[in-house]
C-alpha cells in the first residue's frame, strides 16, 4: 500500500482556511445584529458554543444546525450512505449535548443533483439508527434538487433540544481553576476534517479497499464509521 509523502499538509492547504472562515463569519454576524423583542424569547448569551439557546418564559430551548461536510464525498466514492445518514443526527445531537440539552426533534436537509431512491433509502436507514440512539424524532425536512449548484449530494440537519427539570445550561461560566477535565477517546474522525483526510489519502495513493494494519476492515469503511 503506497503512502507517498504527506508531510507539511494543513487544513488550510487542503482548501479550508479557518482564518478566512472566521473573518467571513465575523462579517455575517456583524451585519445580522437584530434582536427580537423579549416577548419572542430572550437569548442566552453563550458565545463560542455549538448550540444557541433561547429562554421562553420559564423554559430554555437549544438549537443547532450542522452538516456532514465533505464526508459525503467518501460516501459517494464507496457507495455507502447509511453511515452519513446517522452522522446527520449525531453531529447535531452532540452539539446540543455540549450545552447540556437533551435532543427533542430534528429536521434534515438534502441538496442533490438527482434524487436517487436507493441512496435516499440508505440515508433514511442511517437517520433511523441515529434517531433511535438519540431518542429524537424526525419532524420534517427539505429536499432540494439543484443540479446547477451541487454535483452530488449534500446532507445536513437542524436539531432542537430542551433542559429537563429546568436544568441549567452548560455555558462554562461556573468553571473554576482546579476543576477536573475528562477526555473521551474518539473512535474515529466522525465528520470532522474530512477535506484534509481525503487530500492526504489521494496524495498518498492509499487504497481504501485494503485494511490497515490492525484494522477491522477496509480503510474506507473505518474512516466512514458514523459519529458517536
Amino acid at each position: 500500500m503506497a503512502t507517498g509523502r504527506v508531510g507539511g499538509w494543513t487544513y488550510a492547504r487542503s482548501g479550508v482556511d479557518r482564518s478566512e472562515v472566521a473573518r467571513a463569519l465575523a462579517a455575517l454576524v456583524g451585519a445580522a445584529r437584530y434582536r427580537a423583542s423579549a416577548s419572542h424569547g430572550v437569548r442566552v448569551e453563550a458565545p463560542g458554543h455549538y448550540a444557541g439557546m433561547l429562554r421562553i418564559g420559564r423554559e430554555t430551548i437549544a438549537l443547532t444546525t450542522d452538516t456532514v461536510g465533505t464526508k459525503v464525498l467518501l460516501a459517494e466514492q464507496l457507495g455507502r450512505w447509511e453511515e452519513v445518514g446517522e452522522d446527520v443526527v449525531a453531529v447535531n445531537v452532540n452539539d446540543l449535548a455540549s450545552v447540556g440539552a437533551r435532543s427533542a426533534g430534528l429536521v434534515d436537509v438534502i441538496l442533490c443533483r438527482h434524487p436517487d431512491p436507493v441512496t435516499f433509502a440508505a440515508i433514511g436507514r442511517g437517520l433511523a439508527r441515529g434517531l433511535k440512539a438519540a431518542d429524537c424524532s424526525l419532524l420534517g425536512g427539505e429536499t432540494a434538487v439543484v443540479p446547477s449548484i451541487v454535483r452530488g449530494t449534500d446532507l445536513g440537519g437542524t436539531a432542537v433540544g430542551f433542559f429537563p427539570g429546568r436544568r441549567r445550561p452548560i455555558t462554562g461560566e461556573r468553571t473554576r481553576p482546579g476543576d477536573v477535565l475528562v477526555g473521551l477517546r474518539s473512535h474515529g474522525f466522525h465528520a470532522n476534517g474530512l477535506t484534509l483526510v481525503r487530500r492526504l489519502l489521494a496524495r498518498g495513493r492509499i487504497d481504501l479497499g485494503r485494511p490497515r494494519p490492525g484494522g477491522r476492515g477496509p480503510l474506507g469503511r473505518e474512516i466512514l464509521r458514523p459519529t458517536r
